[in-house]
This record gives structure tokens, C-alpha cells and sequence, in this order.
């Protein structure tokens, strides 16, 4: 099959409705899935901070703050 054939087919299949009906499908298969719960998922049960601070926040998880800068 030669590149303009797989494009000519490409089109077709695009045009016709049965795009519509395979995006329907893949929509539809995925909606209908079970849901799995993950497993090993740990939860963290530890209370709320109030006293805590945006930069504490960072601090704790390695993000420093850039100043902006202009040229």
C-alpha cells in the first residue's frame, strides 16, 4: 500500500460515520470498565497544620521560590 492509498483510506474512514461509531465504542469500553481500587495506597492520617506556611510547604517539599526576573 502506497502512502497516498493509506491517506485515501484515512479519509474515507474519517468521512464516513465510522469514526464516530469507533470513538463511541472506545468511549463507551472505558466508561463501562469496573472500577479497581488501588491497592498499597498509604493514607495519610496525620491532622492539618494551621500554624503551617506556603513556605514551609515548599521547604518540606524541595521547591524554592524565584524571584521574577525582567532583562
Amino acid at each position: 500500500m502506497n502512502w497516498y492509498q493509506v491517506a485515501l483510506w484515512t479519509m474515507i474512514f474519517l468521512k464516513s460515520g465510522a469514526f464516530l461509531v469507533f470513538v463511541w465504542w472506545w468511549m463507551f469500553k472505558r466508561a463501562t470498565k469496573p472500577y479497581v481500587r488501588p491497592e498499597n495506597v498509604v493514607i495519610d492520617e496525620t491532622p492539618e497544620d494551621e500554624s503551617l506556611t506556603m513556605e514551609d510547604v515548599m521547604k518540606k517539599h524541595g521547591i524554592t521560590r524565584v524571584e521574577n526576573q525582567t532583562q
